[in-house]
This record gives structure tokens, C-alpha cells and sequence, in this order.
């Protein structure tokens, strides 16, 4: 299968292409021993947990963040609230919209969780230049915000 890009000039940069791959990769592999280190939760779960982070959302709204299925973030959404990770709620004004937040648990838990990623991320860089550190750091974030301009749809 080849994929063209529809930008000019773009696909020129295969070696930047080839280098987030692999540190995509590499976060994931964290992310998988994570899993049997710190949380015991799929990287979905986790990512539902985060997304609940200081706000209350409807299943909906969770399922469209992350590309669900209405059916698929609802059960995902019933297991953790099994785990007492979250709480659902249904809205006073419309009873058939489910919502969920973090439980105090749900909380602890990414707590945990950012400090085990903040500690392996800090252990990668230790002897790393800090203007490298910042330049990553700002490199980062200016590909995230793009990428996420790019996830959004066009305004009319």
C-alpha cells in the first residue's frame, strides 16, 4: 500500500518520519511495562483516565475524543467505574446521557502514574545538555499543537 503525501515538498523528510516512528515506539515499550509495573490498566483505559483529568465528560464526548464507538467507550467507561477509578452520573436535565469523572481513586492512580513517566523521562535525559533539553521539549510541544491542528476539522 503506498500513501501519497498531498502537500508539496512534503515526504522529502523520511529520516524525520523514521526517528518519531521509533520514538513512538520507544514511549509505547515504556508504556507497556508500565502497564505491568505501576497501573495494570490498557493504554486506552489509561488514556480515558487522563481525558477525565479535572472535568466531567459524556460517553459521547469521550467516544469522539478517542475515535470509539458510542458502545465501545461506554463499556470501557463501566469497567473502570467497576475498578472505582471513575463515577458515573447521568444528566439532571437529559437522564439518557451518561457521564463520568475521576473518583478520588481515578485520581491517586494517574498521580502514580505521571510521577513513574516524569522518572523515566528524567532518567533518559540525566546527562543531557539543558538547552537540548529545552530544545526537545519545545520541538515537542510545536509538533503536538501541529498534529493536533491537523486532527481538527476544517472551519467553514
Amino acid at each position: 500500500m503506498t500513501t501519497s503525501c498531498p502537500t508539496p515538498g512534503v515526504g522529502d523528510r523520511p529520516d524525520v518520519s523514521h526517528a518519531i516512528n521509533e520514538v513512538v515506539s520507544a514511549v509505547l515499550r515504556t508504556r507497556r511495562r508500565e502497564r505491568r509495573s505501576v497501573s495494570q490498566l490498557e493504554s486506552a483505559q489509561l488514556d480515558l483516565l487522563f481525558q477525565l483529568e479535572g472535568r466531567t465528560l459524556s460517553i459521547g464526548e469521550l467516544a469522539e475524543a478517542h475515535c470509539l464507538e458510542l458502545s465501545t467507550a461506554s463499556r470501557r467507561i463501566s469497567r473502570l467505574a467497576q475498578l472505582g477509578l471513575v463515577e458515573k452520573q447521568t444528566l439532571p436535565d437529559d437522564r439518557r446521557i451518561q457521564c463520568a469523572r475521576l473518583s478520588g481513586k481515578g485520581e491517586a492512580l494517574l498521580r502514580t502514574v505521571r510521577r513513574h513517566r516524569q522518572c523515566v523521562v528524567e532518567r533518559a535525559l540525566d546527562g543531557w545538555d539543558e538547552a537540548d533539553v529545552e530544545q526537545l521539549r519545545s520541538l515537542s510541544l510545536k509538533l503536538v499543537r501541529e498534529l493536533d491542528r491537523m486532527d481538527r476539522p476544517p472551519s467553514d
